[in-house]
């Protein structure tokens, strides 16, 4: 049995279109709530990755085990940078912010995530060259902030009482939650403000808060739900559980009666039923609310497709947790908020080979803190997060307009900070497109694609460093890049404590020779990103912005442009038996080995261009 992860196998319930079965890595115990649905836990995360050989140590060589992938319409591409300006700025006269300086000094690709309707804000970002605008539609959204419109089609408690979004109760208009079974919530507020998105020049919709918040939070006990509740229990509850449920008369039936007559309607906290519910009648409630959810995304995409009379990339905050649950399902890809408690190494990879194994993708936000950190830690976490995200096959959204959470107003990182990154990426785009995952080395993470035999061993070193290798699929003489990423771990019970605080330092890379080339003699380049300089960086981006052709798009085709932006450092390696040793100095925290035949590198290159 392998440790430190899990692996689930869901079946969707033929009620919800079906059966399918798919397999979702789980990290560590992270328990997901998954309604309506038959989980069994396995051990093996070979079986979720999909990629273990019958018999023997596995595949010999990394390009066998790599598995060609194919993005989800509207999703970003590996060498992307995406940038969220949730508010277009400058909002008024002394704002200091500017959203398209930003994306330029961060060199962005895309702008995701904006809430506007402003058609001239969305022409500026076309004349930009952003390629993918998703503008924003929520759970709580407002039709009229200065009226009483906010009310319409919205969420209720068995009391009546409209549901608040807690994490908005600030505001000084309510933000509540609607609901999906309402009609009123489709026709009268959804449907006319994803037309606004659309109208506006919108190529894609993010929607925040998809998961409608209604079962953690209480749930819905308006008319529809309550009849739909009804029939819901009418095809999945025996006679026997009726009975034990005190349920005498199934067809006249009210749960919103029922919950006011067992407990009076008080609910015990988030996730957790009303009083004097019981467990299972509770989960059975939350499926059905889960499986609401998922029909009313499912038809509205479909109704925005037939609006737009093109494929619309659907995108959504699927959560803290980065959850693939059911009412996820029908979004292309998932734009969430990372929280400071869930940014560590083993969570990430986890997530992103969970969307990958959906046929999903996934960016995550900067780190979002609990309480306020000290500056300079949070700006090394956050790093880490981005090399993380990047080596492994996903993003992370540029630190910039940030909602923190409470009191902590927006973050708006500096070029300074983060840009490095970014442009390093900009820089190697041919290094991240069209690569894909072959084995993830690093503490807490059991990857048993190669058995006893990986490709790669890390030795010495801060004891936090990890290799993401990733390779073309099927192609034995691409050069393979391992993603070398340090979180400098440092002894603590906490494993956020453990991340946040450790230093890098150098370490040794052993490369298991035969499974790159077959057993061909290697050579090895390591590129990091070059300390930030404000005006080499302003030279690359203007020197991006010659190649681009009025309404071009920014790409992975500018790359040349962005080449000071990566710099390659020399590495001593050596041959000692099966293994070529590489001595990798402290990064900072993020390098690329390109690992290749001797004398290979420029032939492919020539190649592949």
């Amino acid at each position: 049995m392998r440790r430190g992860y899990r692996c689930s196998i869901w079946r969707r319930a033929e009620t919800w279109g079906g059966p399918r079965r798919y397999a979702v890595p789980r990290q560590q115990a992270m328990k997901a709530r998954l309604k309506g649905l038959e989980v069994l836990a396995i051990g093996a995360v070979a079986v979720a990755l999909g990629v273990i050989r019958a018999g023997g140590d596995g595949p010999t060589r990394v390009s066998e085990v790599a598995e060609p992938r194919v993005l989800p319409p509207g999703a970003p591409k590996y060498s992307d940078v995406s940038v969220s300006s949730r508010t277009p700025h400058p909002r008024k006269a002394g704002d200091p912010y500017d959203t398209f300086e930003a994306a330029r000094a961060f060199h962005a690709t895309r702008l995701d995530w904006v809430n506007t309707h402003d058609a001239a804000f969305v022409r500026r970002i076309h004349e930009e060259g952003l390629s993918y605008i998703s503008l924003n539609v929520g759970a709580n959204d407002q039709t009229d902030p200065n009226g009483e419109t906010y009310l319409i089609g919205r969420a209720e408690s068995p009391k009546g009482e409209r549901l608040i979004t807690p994490w908005l109760a600030h505001k000084a208009v309510p933000r509540v939650f609607g609901c999906p079974n309402k009609p009123d919530w489709r026709e009268r507020v959804w449907k006319p403000h994803v037309k606004k998105n659309l109208d506006a020049g919108a190529d894609g919709i993010q929607h925040a808060g998809a998961g409608y918040g209604a079962v953690t939070h209480g749930g819905c006990y308006c008319d529809y739900c309550v009849a739909g509740f009804r029939d819901f229990l009418k095809t999945r509850a025996d006679a026997a559980q009726l009975k034990e449920w005190n349920i005498t008369e199934i067809d006249t039936f009210s749960f919103r009666e029922y919950v006011l007559s067992v407990g009076g309607g008080e609910h015990l906290g988030k996730g957790k039923p009303y009083k004097g519910v019981p467990a299972d009648l509770h989960e059975m409630f939350m499926q059905f609310q889960e499986s609401s959810t998922e029909r009313f995304h499912r038809e509205m995409r479909e109704w925005m497709n037939e609006y737009a009379g093109r494929h619309v990339p659907y995108s959504c905050n699927n959560g803290s947790g980065q959850s693939w649950d059911h009412h996820f399902l029908p979004f292309d890809f998932g734009y969430s908020e990372l929280m400071t408690k869930t940014a560590h190494p083993e969570h990430l990879w986890a997530r992103m080979v969970a969307a990958r194994e959906l046929g999903k993708a996934q960016t995550v936000s900067a780190p979002k803190p609990e309480e306020p950190m000290d500056p300079d830690v949070y700006r090394r976490l956050t790093r880490k997060v981005i090399a993380t995200t990047y080596a492994c096959g996903g993003h992370t959204s540029v630190p910039w307009d940030v909602a923190m959470p409470g009191e902590m107003g927006r973050y708006f990182g500096r070029p300074e900070e983060y840009a490095d990154l970014y442009g390093f990426v900009r820089a190697n785009a041919r290094y991240l497109d069209g690569y894909e995952d072959a084995a993830a080395i690093g503490p807490g993470i059991v990857d048993e694609r190669f058995g006893a035999r990986p490709p790669a061993i890390i030795e010495d070193g801060s004891g936090g460093v990890y290799a993401f290798v990733r390779a073309r699929p099927g192609d034995a003489e691409a050069p393979v890049v391992i993603h070398l990423v340090d979180w400098g771990r440092r002894k603590s019970e906490k494993r956020n404590e453990r991340w946040m605080r450790g230093e890098p330092k150098s370490f040794a890379l052993k490369l298991r020779t035969a499974s790159f080339f077959g057993g061909a003699a290697l050579s090895v380049e390591l590129l990091i990103p070059p300390n930030y300089d404000k005006a080499t960086h302003q030279k690359a981006d203007s020197r991006a912005e010659r190649m681009r052709e009025k309404g071009q798009r920014r790409g992975a085709w500018q790359a040349q442009a962005y080449a000071s932006l990566s710099e390659s450092v020399e590495v001593e390696s050596t041959a000692e038996g099966e293994f070529t040793i590489v001595q990798v100095p402290a990064l900072n925290p993020w390098g690329m080995l390109i690992v290749s035949k001797e004398l290979a590198m420029a032939r492919w290159d020539t190649r592949k261009q």
